[in-house]
C-alpha cells in the first residue's frame, strides 16, 4: 500500500513539474525583441530600455550577427502598460551618464502591423550615438 501511495505521490509530483516547465517556456519570447545596430558601444547586458524615454525594459542580450558584422541587442519589456512594438518602430542607442552608459529608446511606431514578439528591427530603423 505505502508503494502505490509513493508512486502516486512522484507521478502526480512529475505531472505538476511538467505543467509548470511547459508554462513557463511558453512566454519565453512575450515582450522580448531584437534590434539590429551598427554599434553596440555603451550598452550592456541589464542596460535601461525606455520607450519614449520612460523606462520599460533592460537590454538581455548583445551578440554579433556574424553575415552583417552588426551588433544584434535583445531587449525585453517587462513593464506593464507598454504593450507592443509597430513594425516601424525605430530605436536608437543614447547616452545615459557620463561615465560612458547608453541605454537603448524606442519610438513604438504607428502602423497597424505589430512587431512579432523575437523579432528584429533593422538597421534601417536604428541609429547609434556615438562621441
Amino acid at each position: 500500500m505505502k508503494r502505490a501511495v509513493l508512486t502516486l505521490l512522484l507521478i502526480a509530483a512529475a505531472g505538476v513539474g511538467w505543467i509548470f516547465l511547459a508554462g513557463a517556456g511558453s512566454d519565453s519570447d512575450k515582450g522580448k525583441y531584437w534590434a539590429q545596430f551598427d554599434s553596440a558601444f555603451g550598452l550592456i547586458q541589464g542596460g535601461d530600455l525606455k520607450i519614449a524615454g520612460v523606462r520599460a525594459g533592460q537590454i538581455t542580450d548583445i551578440e554579433l550577427d556574424r553575415p552583417s558584422n552588426r551588433a544584434l541587442v535583445g531587449f525585453r519589456i517587462d513593464r506593464k502598460g507598454f504593450g507592443s512594438l509597430r513594425t516601424d518602430v525605430s530605436c536608437e542607442s543614447r547616452p545615459q551618464s557620463l561615465i560612458g552608459e547608453y541605454f537603448i529608446d524606442c519610438r513604438p511606431g504607428t502602423s497597424d502591423a505589430r512587431l512579432k514578439p523575437g523579432g528584429t528591427i533593422p538597421v534601417e530603423q536604428t541609429a547609434s550615438t556615438i562621441p
